[in-house]
C-alpha cells in the first residue's frame, strides 16, 4: 500500500523509504508484490534524477538548456504532472525558461535594433535572473558608448534593417550631438 502511495505522488522521500522497506522485506521476489516492488524502484532512480535535475536547474547562473533538460526529466517521469510532488518546482522551473528565453530572443533583437530602453531593460533582467547571456553582454558595452557613438550604432541599425523613418530620426538627432559637440 506504501508503494502504491509513493508511485501515485512520486515523491521522493516517500519511495526512497517505501524501497527501502520493500528491500528488506524481499518484496520484489513476492509473487504478489514483485511487479509494484520493481516498478516502484525503478521510477524511484527517475524521480530522484528529475528532482535533483529541477533543483540544480534553478540555482543560478541560469542555463536554457540545462533548464529545459530538467524540465524534460521531470516531465518524462511524469514527476511534474499535475498532483505529483514535483508539479510546482517543475511549474516553476518552467516559468524561468519561458523568462530567459524571453530575455535571450529580447537582446538578440536588440543587438539587432539597438533601442536603449528595450537594452536597458534586457540587461536589467539578465542580471535580477542571474542568467548570463553573451548578447545582452554586448547591450551592456553598447550602453556604456559615448551618446555620440552609440547613435551612431543606432543610425548603422536603423539603415541595416531597412527602418528608413528611424534612419532619419537617428541621424537628425546625430546631427544635433555633433552640432552641440562642436559648440562646447
Amino acid at each position: 500500500n506504501k508503494l502504491k502511495h509513493a508511485l501515485q505522488t512520486l515523491n521522493p522521500e516517500e519511495l526512497s523509504l517505501s524501497n527501502d522497506q520493500a528491500q528488506e522485506l524481499d518484496l520484489e521476489n513476492h509473487r504478489k508484490f514483485g511487479d509494484i516492488a520493481k516498478k516502484a524502484r525503478k521510477k524511484q532512480k527517475k524521480v530522484d534524477f528529475a528532482d535533483k535535475a529541477v533543483r540544480a536547474a534553478l540555482r543560478p547562473p541560469l542555463d536554457v538548456d540545462t533548464l529545459r533538460d530538467a524540465i524534460n526529466a521531470s516531465l518524462s517521469c511524469n514527476y511534474g504532472d499535475e498532483g505529483k510532488a514535483g508539479e510546482l518546482i517543475t511549474t516553476e522551473a518552467l516559468q524561468v525558461h519561458a523568462c530567459v528565453m524571453t530575455l535571450q530572443n529580447q537582446a538578440a533583437e536588440q543587438v539587432r535594433m539597438l533601442h536603449r530602453p528595450q537594452m536597458e531593460s534586457v540587461v536589467k533582467g539578465c542580471r535580477e535572473m542571474q542568467f548570463p547571456c553573451s548578447d545582452a553582454d554586448k547591450l551592456k558595452n553598447l550602453l556604456e558608448l559615448s551618446e555620440r557613438e552609440f547613435t551612431e550604432k543606432q543610425l548603422q541599425a536603423a539603415m541595416r534593417v531597412g527602418d528608413h523613418a528611424r534612419a532619419v530620426r537617428v541621424a537628425d538627432k546625430l546631427g544635433e550631438i555633433k552640432f552641440r559637440d562642436s559648440s562646447h
